[in-house]
């Protein structure tokens, strides 16, 4: 399974084992049994935003935050919130429908920040991450927050809920 001239000759060398391995191992009980508890019917897919969503997290935004040097200013964004939802929405659903995410989303600008000593000192200061203003974590928010209280409720619903102890305790 080598393959010739390629840049990931190392990769498939290793691969070898782990595919003799799981030819080997794939019909022992104990392998059968992991794969027919994990069978599961049900689909985890992000729903599609709509523009109310990403309107409610417009005006979540903090015009006093850092925000990066190309980054459009949260008062602009605030003050011209119709453009910007149709905008966001139509560009995070196109993100879910095509399961990517924008590099540049995921940049940050990092800034040095003194802490206290020599400013000459350069371990004198810590380093900051400023975020663009439509982030990662804007975008988690959005798309991302239907799930987690979706699977949350299903967890708590799908055990015996002691309501004078806490959710651990009653997973456990």
């Amino acid at each position: 399974m080598k393959n010739s001239g390629s840049s990931c000759e190392n990769i498939d060398l290793l691969d070898e084992p782990i595919e003799n391995s799981i030819r080997k191992y794939k019909n022992h009980p104990s392998i059968i049994k992991i794969f027919d508890a994990r069978k599961n019917t049900q689909v985890f897919n992000f729903n599609q935003v709509e523009e109310t969503e990403i309107g409610k997290e417009i005006k979540l935004l903090d015009a006093r935050k850092a925000s990066t040097s190309t980054d459009t200013p949260v008062p602009i964004i605030k003050d011209n919130q119709e453009i910007f939802e149709k905008f966001l929405t139509c560009n995070f659903n196109n993100m879910i429908e095509k399961s990517i995410f924008p590099t540049q989303l995921k940049l940050a600008e990092v800034k040095p920040i003194f802490k206290k000593g020599s400013k000459l000192d350069m371990t004198n200061y810590r380093p900051v991450s400023i975020l663009p203003t439509i982030s990662y974590k804007k975008y988690m928010s959005v798309v991302c927050i239907d799930k987690y209280l979706h699977i949350l409720n299903t967890i708590y619903q799908s055990i015996n809920v002691d309501s004078g102890k806490a959710l651990v305790h009653n997973i456990l």
